[in-house]
């Protein structure tokens, strides 16, 4: 049969091989050569029915792959297995998977990075970063700067999506772990400073505002915040002349017009109602 199946493969007639060699391990699967040959026959099914999106046909084959005694098979169906599981939504197996995967390379960051991804998509937000701390702590120093960016997108997903659901302290803890990892991230830290004023939470703004302002000096979104953290203190006149410095710089930006035209008409109104002789039914 064996000879059979070689012939036929020599023909060009792939299907009429195929069909021998299910057979043959159907009658003998512990013979090494056929055992071979089967899983090359259940690899091309696998990639077949990936390509074509039919995953959970595919998985089948890379399951089966996945026990291969070559290792270069088995990491190739632990990451197409990961893939499938991803796209059909089957968290735990998908993760098994990248498990393996980091097991079998735990140099490699873009497992552990693919990982995040997979508890993020899960909703674990924390553990997601978690992950991206291990993948920054065992990379080469030429490997940080793509790893990094890596997580900044990654975050700038999860943050986002926390902030919309209105979990404002789970996104403060994000943003501040985030930040951890990544100091620089402008992203985070204009997140930052905007949760913290919708939670008031003033010496929390003024700090991701400090930030923004030594890494970013020219960008005006982090002297504006730091002015409204001012405002809200009641600082008003040092907010006006930290904004007025920045229009001379920039005197068309529309949100610092709009930041010291808000901030200059509280704080006349807050003048004008001080004064002693300002009528009574005026204020």
């Amino acid at each position: 049969l064996m000879r059979e199946r070689e012939l036929y493969g020599r023909m060009g007639a792939s299907s009429k091989a195929d069909q021998l060699i299910v057979r043959l391990y159907s009658l003998d699967s512990t013979d090494r050569d056929i055992r071979e040959q089967y899983e090359l026959y259940r690899l091309r099914q696998a990639k077949d029915y990936t390509l074509e999106g039919v995953y959970y046909r595919a998985l089948e084959h890379w399951r089966f792959v996945s026990r291969s005694e070559d290792a270069e098979l088995r990491l190739a169906a632990w990451s197409a297995i990961q893939n499938g599981c991803r796209q059909l939504g089957l968290y735990a197996e998908g993760m098994a998977a990248l498990d393996s995967l980091i097991a079998a390379k735990p140099e490699d960051a873009g497992w552990r990075l693919q990982r995040a991804t997979t508890y993020a998509d899960a909703g674990r937000y924390m553990a997601a970063l978690d992950e991206c701390a291990e993948a920054l702590k065992r990379s080469r120093p030429d490997d940080r700067s793509w790893i990094t960016g890596a997580i900044d997108e990654l975050a700038t997903v999860s943050a986002k999506t926390l902030i919309e659901a209105y979990r404002l302290d789970e996104a403060l803890r994000f943003l501040d772990r985030w930040l951890e990892l990544n100091p620089r991230s402008e992203q985070a830290l204009r997140y930052g400073a905007n949760v913290a004023m919708q939670k008031e939470a003033f010496a929390k703004a003024e700090k991701y505002a400090g930030a923004g302002i030594e890494y970013y000096p020219t960008e005006p979104f982090f002297r504006i915040k730091l002015a409204e953290v001012m405002s809200r203190r009641e600082e008003e006149a040092r907010a006006l002349d930290l904004l007025a410095a920045e229009l001379r710089k920039f005197p068309y930006h529309k949100d610092l017009i709009n930041a010291h035209s808000e901030i200059s008409e509280y704080y006349a109104r807050e003048l004008i109602y001080e004064r002693p002789d300002f009528p009574e039914c005026l204020r």
